[in-house]
Parts: C-alpha cells; sequence; structure tokens
C-alpha cells in the first residue's frame, strides 16, 4: 500500500470550505444535530463490525467519525493541532493496563497513573466558550 502523507486537518479545512459549512454560526442545536451524526456513524460502523463482518464498512465509518468529530471542532474554531498536542501530550503520561471500569479489556487500556494531570483546553475553546456559558 502507497504511503500517503495527507494533513487531514487541511482536508476537514478544504470540505468545511467547500460546502459553507465554515459560514454557519455553530450553536447548541446544531451541534447536537451534529453530535447525534457521530453516534449514528458509530451505530454504523458497530453493525458493519458486529452484523456485517464488513472490514471495508468498519474502516469507512471510523473515517467518518473522525471527519465529524474534526469537523465539529473545526466549525467551532478550536485549533485542532493544538488540542490533539495537548490531549497526546497527557496520553502519553498515563500507562497501558487495565481499567478497573473495564475489567475485560486484557490489558489495552490507558491509566492514569498517580498524580496524572488531565490536559486542559482552556485556552482553546473557540465558539464552545459561548455555547457553554
Amino acid at each position: 500500500m502507497e504511503k500517503n502523507n495527507v494533513d487531514i486537518v487541511t482536508l476537514i479545512e478544504q470540505m468545511n470550505d467547500k460546502y459553507g459549512f465554515s459560514d454557519i454560526k455553530l450553536t447548541k442545536e446544531i451541534l447536537n444535530f451534529k453530535l447525534s451524526c457521530c453516534l449514528e456513524e458509530l451505530s454504523e460502523t458497530m453493525n458493519a463490525a458486529n452484523v456485517d463482518h464488513d472490514a471495508d464498512g468498519v474502516v469507512d465509518g471510523l473515517v467518518d467519525l473522525c471527519i465529524f468529530a474534526l469537523g465539529i471542532l473545526y466549525n467551532a474554531d478550536v485549533d485542532i493541532r493544538h488540542a490533539f498536542s495537548t490531549v497526546m501530550k497527557a496520553n502519553m503520561k498515563k500507562v497501558r493496563g487495565t481499567k478497573p471500569t473495564r475489567p475485560n479489556s486484557g490489558g489495552i487500556d490507558l491509566v492514569k497513573p498517580e498524580g496524572w494531570t488531565p490536559p486542559s483546553h482552556l485556552d482553546n475553546l473557540g465558539q464552545f466558550k459561548g455555547i457553554f456559558k
């Protein structure tokens, strides 16, 4: 398989600009609609995995979930790269193990060690700051 070094955030920006989504002010109602679309995509992906046993459908569904999630962040004027970096820095301080709330994971969870600090996005809330006053 050929490697494709695309910048996912740039593709999200291009798609939103092409379809005029960038011009729509994000409201609580629009946010809830988009989040419900994420649930629909997740349900379709789980169906592809567990009912249809469709590997192509699973890949497509997971990518669609990413597109919806990144699109919401983009439409909310959140700096996606900064948000990802913030979360990944915190995640890299976790340890691999089994979370008490998911004892059947087989040790493939990331667990917060003693003294772990959660990421903060207070400097990068975009329009969410106005939506959630």
